[in-house]
């Protein structure tokens, strides 16, 4: 029986109910996934292929410490404990400046607006997304410290403040309350 690996092998802070495959061997149902951080959870925990895999769902809290961790299987009805060293990685959360975007407020009817949100640890990949309906975004770069988007807004679009959430691929999350306007 052994735990050897999984995957994704890193995660961000901030991430919430992420995939995630455990592989080995001598998994048995009722299996549990623990971490030593106290900000990793796993839930939706599944034996599966004959014992060799498990699927999970991985919770990790935004206060959670960016660190790599060993994490421990305790097999049910008191069977094994099989652990993975360092097989898991806490990425830090992006962040975002004091005011993030380049525009403080878009008008409605408004199509392919360039828009850039500044902060630091974005990552390829990342998604950016306001609240409410009637706004699409298109990312079409990504630096460390800066994604270029395109801001399309309906004419129907609801005015007022839109927040802001800048997710990394790793899951990990930064948001900004009322960060958008939109006029009429």
């Amino acid at each position: 029986a052994a735990f050897t690996s999984m995957t994704p092998k890193s995660i961000g802070q901030g991430a919430s109910g992420v995939s995630v495959t455990l592989t080995g061997g001598g998994f048995v149902t009722g299996a549990s996934i623990a971490s030593p951080e106290s900000g990793v959870t796993f839930s939706s925990v599944a034996v599966q292929a004959g014992g060799s895999v498990i699927t999970a769902k991985a919770t990790v809290t935004g206060s959670a410490t960016a660190k790599t961790l060993s994490l421990s299987v305790h097999n049910g009805g008191g069977g094994a404990t099989l652990t993975c060293s360092n097989c898991l990685t806490i990425d830090k959360a992006p962040t975002l400046k004091s005011s993030p975007l380049s525009v403080a407020s878009i008008k409605r009817g408004t199509s392919n607006k360039v828009v850039t949100v500044s902060g630091t640890g974005f990552a390829a990949g990342a998604k950016v997304a306001f609240s409410g309906t009637g706004i699409t975004v298109t990312v079409t770069k990504v630096t460390s410290t800066a994604i270029t988007v395109k801001i399309t807004v309906t004419k129907t679009a609801a005015t007022g403040a839109r927040d802001l959430t800048v997710t990394n691929a790793d899951g990990g999350v930064v948001k900004k309350a009322k960060a958008l306007t939109i006029t009429k």
